[in-house]
């Protein structure tokens, strides 16, 4: 995967964030509605997954350990991207 290709997932991974976010906010609302249920569960596996293929990634592509690109991707994500910008 290149940096660009990095990049378009980032932006689609942020996109994921605020759609789990909403379906979220909107089932707590409403707990026992299944479908909001449903919908927040599926949400929030596709943003796992997607978290968990971008920082499979980015730790091939750096040899960082796993760990340690978790923790940038969900605490320096803006730093990050900059780093790898400036790396392609």
């Amino acid at each position: 995967m290149t940096i660009k290709e990095l990049k378009i997932k980032f932006k689609e991974l942020e996109q994921l964030e605020k759609r789990c976010d909403k379906a979220e906010r909107e089932y707590e609302l409403d707990p026992e509605n299944e479908l909001k249920e449903i919908n927040f569960d599926f949400l929030y596996w596709e943003e796992y997954t997607l978290f968990d293929s971008i920082c499979k990634e980015i730790a091939n592509l750096i040899k960082v350990d796993y760990k340690v690109v978790r923790l940038l991707v969900s605490t320096k994500r803006k730093e990050l991207i900059s780093i790898l910008e400036r790396c392609a």
